[in-house]
């Protein structure tokens, strides 16, 4: 990704790197953008999305290239006991000021949902099996505001986040004699190695620029 990024118009970097605190609706395709000192770094699609407000809202446009703190998570999930045994919505993570949650949809079938004042979700049925400890990557995506779940490559849950910030995420215990589960939710050191030296380069590129632009410059 991160060579392709570079050489896909045959023109250095440099010159497609855009910087600020908010992605832009739209870009043209093969431009990079740098969240907040490498809080995220994202490539546009050159997609145009002005007529759907959904893609729009959840900067479509815009595909991750590196994400940093805050952003994913480590999840590890075991369901105890048959998922028919589970009554009604059962929270397993909070997230801000929204609850993550469980509820049955048959003997191994779980469905996950979140409960949003804005922008409530609730995912299909899932085949999951109890007794077995699932690694899950949750994203919890600020700029892009999207948030979702998956293991093993299946989306558990995709919804909408419109918060707009970075949350704190905390695992819920399940209650005494309630739904038995195990959960937990760890913070992977993030990786924006790329993120940074494309940072260098663009604040050099801009020094530059406007030491050009001086009167007397040259």
């Amino acid at each position: 990704m991160q060579k392709s990024i570079s050489d896909s118009t045959g023109q250095p970097l440099v010159g497609n790197i855009l910087r600020g605190s908010v992605l832009p609706p739209w870009a043209p395709a093969d431009k990079v953008f740098i969240v907040n000192n490498c809080r995220a770094l994202y490539v546009s699609n050159g997609m145009n999305y002005s007529n759907a407000p959904k893609q729009v809202f959840e900067h479509a446009t815009w595909m991750p290239v590196q994400q940093g703190t805050g952003i994913v998570y480590d999840v590890t999930l075991e369901f105890r006991a048959p998922a028919d045994q589970i009554v009604g919505k059962v929270p397993i993570l909070a997230i801000g000021r929204d609850t993550l949650w469980i509820a049955s949809a048959g003997s191994q079938q779980v469905a996950f949902g979140l409960d949003d004042p804005h922008v409530p979700a609730v995912s299909a049925a899932k085949l999951l099996p109890p007794n077995f400890a699932y690694p899950v990557e949750l994203i919890v995506d600020p700029y892009l505001r999207t948030l979702s779940m998956s293991t093993y490559g299946h989306t558990l849950l995709d919804a909408e986040w419109p918060n707009g910030a970075v949350s704190t995420i905390r695992a819920v215990p399940p209650i005494p004699g309630g739904y038995p589960y195990t959960i937990s939710v760890q913070k992977p050191k993030p990786d924006v190695g790329f993120c940074r030296s494309l940072l260098q380069e663009s604040r050099a590129h801009s020094a530059a620029a406007a030491a050009t632009a001086e009167p007397g410059a040259g």
